[in-house]
């Protein structure tokens, strides 16, 4: 085809992609699809060693040191940045300036940018995880950015994408910014998810908001957690202007979801943890194994993809339809439930738990009322969050202004976690 294109005199240059409109995923692939960056280079320069026409390539490419690897090796002319401008549209600037340690990485989330063009009837134009005024050019366009009038003393309690944001952004503005975190590396529940496989990519960000914050002077005090007992020497050590709560969000030890609104029975047995105990690690993992899901999200298929690539047997049940909704059918879902299907995770849809037993879970479909039971050594309980907010009456009683961002706020996805603290960084 390349060939005949280039015969007939049609085309002065030729972008390769691999996919087409029905195997999209492929053009698009999140960050749960595995594909190394680069990944589709062999091919281009396949084409490219049958014509004379410059050939370029979109290879899920954020890193200027790859673009010239590949371009080096042969495998291109130039290559294509879709999603990664969004990321940054400042990245070839950056790149020949030498500031890579300042370019926004792309993680390939597609929760801004692709998911949200598929779904225009619904949206309001493309937004991005990393680059909260994407399609915001209007009011946060870089050309809009100022210094604040006053400077200030921000403490920002929690070091989750929606502090470590919120705290680059007010530092930038001029405002003296000192975090608290109460673990001994900043990330918040963000950085769990290089624990679930090879999913590595968002942690990139969180490298990027970390080198950010050390660039712009803001100070993190490490093993550092409020609580009633010390938020008052806390008040009195720091003097702060303004408290900005980032401290995240709980998943509900008992279970408690939107199905009844109320604890599971037997969620207080030894053989059930949530999805936080796996992935820290204070689970004790049983060869058979139930995920109770609600999220809607990537945690539950990614959890199960991991279980399962170390050998248990898993089954899934999920009040949903199918499992996590809000992965876009023709993106993360071709990867995340596919890979489910050939480890052999079995999904059990319309369904809820009853009770939790020492042998599994009676259950029931929540439209019938059919019930049954699942054999299981494990429970995982992957249901409703909650917002760690108990500090914020307790600063507000003290008369200290303290505003809420992320999933301290409400629990959600990443890219509202740092839109929140974007925006609030920005008003500061």
């Amino acid at each position: 085809m390349a060939r005949m294109l280039e015969a007939a005199g049609y085309i002065d240059w030729l972008g390769t992609v691999m996919a087409t409109y029905k195997s999209i995923a492929f053009e698009c692939s999140p960050f749960c699809a595995n594909l190394e960056p680069g990944w589709a280079g062999e091919f281009s320069r396949k084409v490219k060693a049958a014509v004379k026409v410059p050939v370029s390539v979109a290879a899920k490419i954020n890193d200027p040191g790859l673009a010239d690897q590949m371009i080096a090796e042969g495998k291109c002319d130039y290559v294509y940045l879709a999603r990664t401008l969004i990321a940054d549209p400042h990245f070839p600037r950056k790149a020949f300036e030498g500031k890579e340690e300042d370019i926004a990485p792309c993680i390939y989330c597609n929760q801004g940018c692709v998911a949200r063009s598929f779904n225009r009837a619904t949206t309001n134009g493309i937004r991005c995880t990393v680059n909260p005024a994407a399609g915001e050019e209007v009011r946060w366009g870089s050309w809009t950015f100022q210094k604040a009038s006053q400077r200030r003393n921000v403490l920002i309690v929690g070091a989750g994408p929606a502090g470590m944001q919120c705290a680059v952004t007010a530092a930038q503005r001029g405002h003296n910014v000192l975090v608290y975190e109460k673990n001994d590396e900043v990330g918040g529940q963000a950085r769990l998810i290089k624990k679930i496989l090879n999913h590595n990519l968002p942690q990139t960000f969180l490298d990027y908001l970390d080198r950010q914050m050390q660039k712009f002077d803001v100070k993190v005090k490490f093993n550092e957690e409020v609580t009633a007992e010390n938020i008052d020497d806390v008040l009195s050590k720091e003097k702060p202007d303004i408290v900005v709560l980032a401290s995240g969000s709980r998943p509900a030890r008992d279970g408690r979801s939107a199905v009844t609104t109320e604890p599971i029975p037997g969620w207080d047995r030894q053989n059930v943890f949530t999805y936080e105990d796996v992935l820290l690690g204070e689970a004790r993992i049983g060869q058979t194994v139930l995920i109770v899901d609600e999220l809607a999200d990537r945690i539950t298929p990614g959890l199960a993809e991991m279980l399962a690539e170390q050998g248990k047997t898993v089954e899934i049940l999920t009040r949903w339809s199918h499992l996590s909704p809000n992965l876009h059918i023709w993106l993360d879902e071709h990867f995340a439930i596919g890979q489910l299907d050939l480890l052999g995770v079995k999904i059990t849809p319309y369904s809820w738990v009853k009770e939790i037993t020492g042998s599994g879970a009676d259950c029931y479909n929540i439209h019938s009322g059919r019930e049954f039971d699942i054999k299981a050594d494990t429970v995982i309980l992957a249901t409703m969050k909650y917002s760690n907010t108990a500090l914020q009456e307790l600063f507000e009683s003290r008369g200290v202004e303290c505003r809420p961002i992320g999933d301290a706020r409400a629990p959600r996805w990443i890219m509202n976690a740092t839109h929140d603290g974007y925006k609030l960084g920005r008003e500061l």
